[in-house]
């Protein structure tokens, strides 16, 4: 069996031919966040309020956008952002 590379997300790190795993990593925001949903043609602006549990999706650059997953909604956000208003509340392994 084969896997295209292309489908699979940033986090994911290729053990073997057969073995995948991703790390996910959860941030709890300590103050309010705004960002953009991918929803449709008509971008708008949302606020994410401080207590807000994310996940990250994209393996974070230094700098730009990143996606995070907010009850199961995709948002884009500055990583900078993220930094100065989220702690990360903890890493896991699928």
């Amino acid at each position: 069996m084969s896997v295209s590379l292309s489908i699979l997300p940033s986090s994911a790190t290729i053990i073997d031919c057969c073995t995948v795993v991703y790390t996910v990593i959860k941030y709890k925001l300590f103050q309010a966040l705004v960002g953009v949903p991918d929803l449709d043609d008509h971008p708008k602006i949302v606020t994410l309020p401080a207590g807000t549990e994310i996940e990250l999706l994209t393996k974070p650059p230094q700098t730009g956008l990143v996606d995070v997953l907010c009850k199961g909604q995709h948002i884009a956000v500055f990583m900078q952002d993220l930094v100065a208003r989220a702690e990360a509340a903890r890493m896991s392994h699928a």
